[in-house]
C-alpha cells in the first residue's frame, strides 16, 4: 500500500493522508488536488488580461458583515503566472476592488488611489467555483 501525505510547508501542518493501492513505488500520483491562494504579486494588475477584466466591470459586489466594506469582484480565467524559479502556468485570478478614502487605512491588499485591490489565484475553473465563492473561502 502506498500513502501520500499532504503537508503545508510554512506551518508544517498535515492536511491529509491518502492511502493508495501498490507496493511502495514512488512516482507521480494524480489526486486532482487543486489550489486557492491569496496572491501578493500585484504586478499582475498591469497584465492586459487583468486590465480587460477590470474594464469589463462586474455584476458581483460583496459586503463584509463585520466591517461593512463593499468589494467588487472580477474574474480573469486565463492569466499567465511565472515562478521565480523559471516555471510558468496559466491560472485563474479573482480580483476584488474596494473604495477606501485616502485617510482610511487598509490592512490587506494593494492601494492604487482610493481603490484597494486583493488577488486570489486558483486552478479551479469558473464552472466549478464562482468568483464570489473564491473570495468567501
Amino acid at each position: 500500500m502506498n500513502r501520500m501525505v499532504v503537508q503545508q510547508s510554512h506551518t508544517q501542518e498535515f492536511l491529509g493522508s491518502l492511502p493508495m493501492p501498490g507496493n511502495g513505488h514512488r512516482g507521480p500520483m494524480q489526486q486532482g488536488l487543486g489550489f486557492l491562494v491569496r496572491c501578493a504579486d500585484y504586478q499582475l494588475l498591469d497584465d492586459p488580461a487583468i486590465r480587460a477584466a477590470l474594464a469589463a466591470g462586474t455584476t458581483v459586489a460583496m459586503t463584509h458583515a463585520d466591517s461593512g466594506v463593499t468589494r467588487e469582484v472580477f474574474d480573469a480565467p486565463q492569466v499567465p503566472w511565472s515562478s521565480l524559479k523559471g516555471g510558468s502556468r496559466t491560472v485563474r485570478l479573482v480580483i476584488t476592488r474596494a473604495r477606501f478614502p485616502a485617510d482610511r487605512k487598509h490592512r490587506v491588499g494593494y492601494r492604487i488611489g482610493n481603490d484597494v485591490f486583493e488577488l486570489f489565484a486558483t486552478d479551479r475553473p469558473p464552472s466549478s467555483l464562482h468568483a464570489a465563492d473564491v473570495v468567501a473561502l
